[in-house]
């Protein structure tokens, strides 16, 4: 019979292949390593999982590029049991990724008061500047100074009760209580919202020191087995909490239960999946307008701009910051298409970004409709033969253009050009809806960038690909193969 200890070590394993298999420069590694990790564990090994990775910290610690994976599996996914190896790797190591990382998980009710008196004394004997110091203690405390913005925002995120109500320029928080016996679930579930663009806490089963002020506020979900027991057990802590902010776990998860969190969280801040057969809705209506999560290459394909100018750009479009990472919605990626559209009929290079500010913060309309705007960023949406200002009612007679226009493929100058959508090529389709918005096969939840990176090196690609999705047609397969390159090469 396997002792604990053979668990632990056949877990230990296993969570190095997945981090080894997974390539650390596409797609998401850190959610696509926890989700190999967490597939099919039966509870004793579910409950095993964070003392197992632990036990990796020092093994991959040589390997930057797969300690960074680990550290952002642990941050993102809130093992906070982690925490005391993280100090010891640190202090051995004089790792400042690692001692970030702990301070990150050291704010959770599961981590001692001692340990983060410990983590304190490292990074003031450490850090390698005043900056650096700040990003510890700004991760440890609520009512540290923020010398920088990016601290400051920082501070936020991690310290939701400073936030009194919505920002989306913050990442939505879900906490997710612990008081049950299903830990295999539990971890599919944090999958699952974290894939939906949300940023989980675990709230420990035991306290090892009371949660401290501003760890949980109300515009947080709180997700249990337990009902009302949740809000109870934290009220002492966070006074403002609420039922509303409460939702009972489901087993089986899935976008029903994903659009009740989202409910919880204030409406359209989640990514709720749906199948392609399910993508009805016009892609600028309100449901589905403020969608998607699109990384750096897949704006750059889809709007035709130049890394630099996404870049540039990146205060009108404020992009979700995920462990570092921008991510832009569908609202921001139609904003800064039109914006390139704009410029290049109008030959003017530093075209007011009134556009863009506009674009990105209008809602959606209430019905699939036509909708233009103007060079100043009025919003304008189709009644009768007429264009309308979508707030005040007025009619507008020139100077607009016709979303419809900006979806057809457009030569941008030089080579750089955007492809059509919905459908960058016959065979993929993009929906914000649809694995974030990344072009995926059409018919099928299959990003093409995926089928390109399957395909890199072999000579027998078709052949590759079908052994994988053996539904797919050759035709889909040449077809997605070629787009998803020219994605992954787009910046």
């Amino acid at each position: 019979m396997a002792t604990l200890a053979d668990l632990e070590l056949s877990l230990v394993r296993a969570s190095l292949a997945a981090l080894g298999d997974i390539s650390p420069r596409e797609g998401n590694p850190v959610l696509d390593s926890w989700r190999r990790m967490t597939n099919n564990l039966v509870p004793v090994e579910a409950r095993t999982l964070p003392f197992a990775l632990a036990r990796t910290i020092p093994v991959l610690g040589p390997n930057d590029e797969r300690f960074r994976i680990l550290l952002g599996v642990l941050t993102t996914f809130d093992i906070y049991e982690t925490v005391p190896a993280l100090l010891d790797y640190a202090s051995r190591s004089r790792s400042f990724e690692a001692t970030l990382a702990a301070a990150t998980l050291a704010v959770s009710p599961g981590v001692p008061d001692t340990v983060v008196r410990q983590l304190l004394d490292l990074a003031n004997a450490r850090a390698r500047d005043p900056i650096d110091v700040s990003a510890i203690a700004v991760r440890l405390s609520s009512l540290e100074h923020a010398p920088t913005p990016g601290l400051a925002r920082l501070r936020r995120q991690i310290w939701p009760g400073l936030v009194d109500s919505r920002d989306d320029s913050l990442a939505p928080i879900v906490f997710v209580d612990e008081e049950s016996d299903q830990p295999e679930v539990r971890w599919q579930l944090l999958g699952d919202l974290v894939e939906s663009g949300a940023v989980v806490r675990r709230i420990p089963m035991t306290f090892a020191k009371d949660p401290l002020p501003r760890w949980i506020g109300s515009t947080c979900a709180v997700v249990s087995w337990t009902g009302e027991r949740a809000i109870s057990r934290l009220h002492p802590f966070a006074p403002l909490l609420t039922v509303n902010q409460l939702v009972d776990a489901d087993k089986t998860g899935g976008a029903r239960w994903l659009r009740r969190v989202d409910a919880a969280l204030g409406g359209g801040r989640l990514r709720i999946p749906t199948g392609p057969t399910e993508l009805t809705s016009d892609p600028l209506n309100r449901d589905s307008y403020r969608l998607g999560s699109f990384d750096v290459r897949e704006m750059v394909f889809l709007t035709g701009t130049r890394l630099s100018t996404l870049q540039r750009l990146r205060e009108e479009l404020k992009p979700r910051d995920f462990n570092g990472i921008p991510y832009w919605s569908y609202n921001q990626l139609v904003a800064l298409r039109t914006w390139e559209v704009w410029r290049r009929e109008t030959g003017r290079t530093r075209l007011p970004t009134d556009v863009l500010r506009a674009l990105v913060t209008w809602q959606g309309a209430d019905q699939a409709t036509e909708v233009a705007v103007t060079s100043k960023g009025q919003i304008l949406v189709k009644k009768g033969a007429q264009f309308v200002d979508w707030q005040k009612g007025d009619v507008v007679l020139k100077d607009f253009l016709a979303l419809d226009r900006v979806f057809d493929p457009q030569p941008l100058g030089g080579d750089r050009q955007a492809p059509g959508l919905p459908s960058p090529s016959p065979h993929t389709y993009v929906h914000p809806a649809l694995q974030g918005g990344t072009p995926c096969v059409q018919g099928y939840r299959i990003a093409a960038k995926v089928l390109a990176r399957l395909a890199e090196g072999k000579p027998r690609q078709i052949d590759a690909i079908r052994a994988v999705y053996p539904e797919l047609e050759e035709p889909l397969i040449v077809d997605a193969i070629a787009l998803g390159g020219r994605v992954l090469q787009a910046a």
